[in-house]
């Protein structure tokens, strides 16, 4: 995922479609938490980008980084689902 959205009271943060239940990584560019994906209660990994404006390189690294983990098929690596774009949420306080 890619992108940003509104933290809840405990500071992580909130995407349609996933429960967060808690932070695994904080990083200078990246954040990492552990979650739920709601359509089939399939637990779930999420790696963001820290940077809520990244740079084209920042995004193509990133983006690198999910096509080299996609295709290794070896115990203990964390097998990847999906690369989603995740826009800014804004919400009135």
């Amino acid at each position: 995922m890619i992108g940003f959205s509104q933290s809840d009271k405990r500071g992580l943060y909130s995407f349609p479609g996933y429960r967060i239940t808690e932070q695994i990584y904080s990083g200078s560019k990246t954040l990492v938490y552990r979650g739920i994906r709601e359509e089939d209660q399939k637990s779930v990994v999420l790696k963001l980008m820290r940077n809520e404006y990244p740079s084209f390189a920042e995004i193509a690294q990133f983006r690198n980084q999910y096509i080299i983990t996609k295709n290794l098929n070896l115990p203990g690596i964390v097998k990847t689902y999906s690369l989603e774009k995740q826009i800014q949420l804004l919400q009135n306080q």
